[in-house]
């Protein structure tokens, strides 16, 4: 059944593209239906000066990203936020073998592959354009840090995606964002300036060696040449615990710094004492 949308499809896809950039917090994709984080509400004159679009076919969505924060959201009428959820995923998109099934998205005059790719995150996938063949890999593969949440799944996942484009023309592998520079070294977290940036686009030859590379991967951070595998909680322990224990060595030296000197001042009172 043709996909129902006011959209052209040039527009879906290039949504779909947005879609590859999926966050843990929000997942943009499009429904029939409103769910509970879209919010029709008129953003507030601040929000529309500082973004003066001229398209009134253009709606905006607040989203609820943490308790206490919200976002604006520009979004194109008919289109939709759902809950980043796998539930959610699965009802959409039409997977009845999570995460092992391919769902198909069907624009009209072109159909995406959707792959499930769990590992950064439980409900993330990969969009796989077969007019174009690239494969839009969002956080699962890119040049920059792959943060892993469960390296079984994104192994996994990596052996999925690469079984499914083993008889399939791949042109580009196009990531979410990127994080290296030509040298293959990471910008630090949240820098918005990256002089010497790597190209977004990756190659089949990156794809195939990622599950090899969480075989070397020790749980904590492992380099490739064109991305880093990282887990962000492992690290944290792992400083948490090295500080803990600096701490602790601290407080053992002061402890038997004072230990020392306590003889040694009352043999010097003594001795005052009996001259």
């Amino acid at each position: 059944m043709p996909f129902k949308s006011t959209l052209t499809s040039r527009k879906l896809l290039s949504c779909a593209r947005v879609l590859a950039r999926t966050s843990k917090r929000i997942f943009s994709i499009f429904s029939s239906a409103p769910t509970k984080l879209f919010s029709s509400i008129p953003a507030p004159s601040r929000i529309r000066k500082r973004c003066p679009w001229r398209k009134r076919s253009w709606n905006y969505c607040r989203i609820r990203t943490t308790k206490s924060f919200h976002s604006w959201l520009r979004i194109p009428t008919g289109t939709w936020i759902i809950a980043p959820a796998i539930l959610s995923s699965r009802r959409f998109f039409g997977f009845t073998n999570w995460p092992n099934g391919i769902a198909h998205l069907d624009l009209g005059d072109r159909t995406v592959n959707v792959i499930p790719t769990p590992g950064h995150n439980e409900t993330h996938v990969a969009f796989y354009d077969s007019r174009t063949g690239i494969l839009f890999s969002g956080d699962f593969l890119m040049p920059g840090r792959l943060l892993i949440e469960d390296a079984a799944a994104y192994r996994e996942s990596a052996l999925r995606v690469v079984d499914f484009l083993k008889t399939r023309p791949l042109t580009h592998i196009l990531g979410g964002h990127i994080e290296l520079n030509t040298a293959g070294q990471a910008y630090r977290f949240g820098s918005h300036y990256h002089p010497n940036e790597h190209r977004l686009e990756l190659a089949r030859e990156d794809l195939t060696a990622l599950p090899a590379a969480f075989d070397g991967f020790n749980g904590f951070y492992a380099r490739h040449s064109n991305y880093i595998l990282t887990n962000p909680i492992h690290n944290l322990l792992a400083l948490a615990i090295i500080a803990v224990a600096v701490l602790i060595l601290i407080v053992w030296g002061v402890r038997r710094l004072l230990r020392r000197r306590r003889p040694r001042s009352s043999g010097v009172s003594s001795f005052s004492r009996s001259r």
